[in-house]
């Protein structure tokens, strides 16, 4: 089993245990599928400027592409702890077959 295995494998584990139930509406229109990801309302990203790591209040989730079925892309729908998200960015980590998604707050859900 390769490193990536391993940690695409702990991962999951982590997702499954302390993650948030996720209800994920495709933009392309498939059935929506429920999963568990793990959802923080920061995001440490670099200044391209000087290379500092800089901290903001963007809610993202990162999600598992086994989970989903395939990678997300901009546009999705993700409905989580009672609102509902549109994705904004989709940075992708192809070697562990995961992408984190930026998320915009749409509205409430009933």
């Amino acid at each position: 089993m390769s490193l990536a295995d391993l940690v695409s494998t702990a991962s999951g584990v982590l997702a499954n245990s302390i993650g948030e139930d996720v209800q994920y509406i495709p933009a392309d229109g498939s059935d929506p599928i429920g999963f568990k990801a793990l959802y923080k309302t920061e995001l440490e990203e670099m200044d391209g400027d000087t290379g500092a790591a800089v901290m903001s209040r963007k809610p993202n989730i990162m999600v598992r592409h086994a989970a989903m079925g395939k990678a997300p892309v901009t546009g999705d729908r993700f409905t989580l702890k009672g609102d509902s998200f549109k994705g904004t960015v989709v940075d992708e980590d192809l070697a562990n077959g995961e992408s984190l998604v930026l998320l915009m707050k749409e509205r409430e859900v009933a």
